[in-house]
């Protein structure tokens, strides 16, 4: 599909889990008794009418990817996915290239018949040693293993044991040649990174907005039955906001903040906004290069990202 236009990518959240992981925050329910149908009708309902809002129903512009996630999109029935590649494809146009990703969580029995020599079990005990994905599990953001912290279930390491924990992961993924992007990824799309899904600007107004759906599946599938879509309210974004996001998701990634974007994206330039006093000394410290392209973060910098952000925004 010949275009000099943006691509852009589809997110599809299916909400529903059989079990809920200690370390999980995502918006997620457990409900046996979930109306597949009904979640998979609202689902295309929804698609059809923000593809429709955000102009995206003109085919000019190329889906690149399309991600479905959750909760655990594959204990949706199999037609769901591809009604909603069709309807994309339809409305949208899809190519050869696009890259289509499912999450899912495959049970020991299901394992078995695949082939597959491992349990769910023996694969998250390889995870907790070494992924291409790394987290660094922080009890402040994951309900249950809060709680197990709290009541002296589960003893996290102490801030120098995961620095080094966090170095040796490092170590290990490059030279295993995964690429070290972002603070904590190696391997995965960046068109799903926070923001990215519920923040985009008015085709009509040329405003930045961000969006909020409503979280609860029964009132989300309610509302996309009445209106077409599961939105709660849409927020404009003002421009400090936008630049302040600019570089806070900017020195997590190994890119940091272009200059040419952020100019086109704020109308100011990125040096005469940070603090100069500030950049000067993380320069000189060796955590972040500054180049006629981009402000970009060194691995020590990122190891560092949230302390950098605060010295750098004025």
């Amino acid at each position: 599909m010949a275009t000099d236009l943006e691509p852009f990518s589809v997110y599809v959240h299916w909400p529903y889990c059989s079990s809920k992981c200690t370390y999980c925050n995502f918006n997620k329910y457990v409900d046996p008794h979930a109306d597949n149908e009904r979640m998979e009708l609202s689902l295309l309902k929804e698609l059809k009418t923000e593809i429709s809002y955000w102009g995206l129903d003109n085919k000019t512009r190329p889906v690149r990817s399309v991600y479905f996630g959750g909760g655990t999109p594959s204990l949706a029935r199999p037609n769901m996915f591809d009604t909603i590649l069709s309807t994309l494809d339809q409305l949208c146009g899809l190519s050869k290239d696009t890259e289509v990703t499912v999450e899912g969580n495959p049970s020991s029995h299901i394992l078995k018949e695949l082939g597959r020599d491992h349990t769910p079990s023996s694969a998250l005990r390889s995870l907790l040693d070494a992924r291409s994905k790394s987290y660094q599990l922080t009890k402040m953001f994951m309900r249950r293993l809060h709680k197990d912290v709290t009541q002296g279930k589960v003893t996290l390491p102490d801030s120098e044991l995961a620095a080094d924990m966090y170095e040796t992961m490092i170590e290990m993924t490059s030279e295993a040649g995964f690429e070290h992007y972002e603070v904590s990824n190696f391997a995965k799309n960046q068109a799903y990174r926070p923001g990215a899904h519920g923040r985009m600007r008015n085709p009509k107004s040329g405003e930045l907005q961000r969006t909020f759906n409503i979280r609860d599946p029964a009132g989300w599938m309610q509302q996309c039955s009445e209106v077409g879509t599961g939105r709660r309210r849409t927020v404009a974004i003002d421009p400090e906001e936008t630049k302040q996001e600019l570089v806070a998701l900017g020195m997590r990634t190994k890119r940091g903040v272009e200059l040419e974007m952020f100019k086109k994206a704020t109308g100011q330039e990125l040096i005469k906004y940070l603090n100069t006093e500030a950049l000067t000394t993380c320069v000189e410290a060796n955590l972040v290069v500054l180049s006629p392209q981009a402000l970009s973060p060194t691995e020590r910098g990122m190891a560092v990202a949230d302390e950098l952000v605060a010295r750098l925004l004025p």
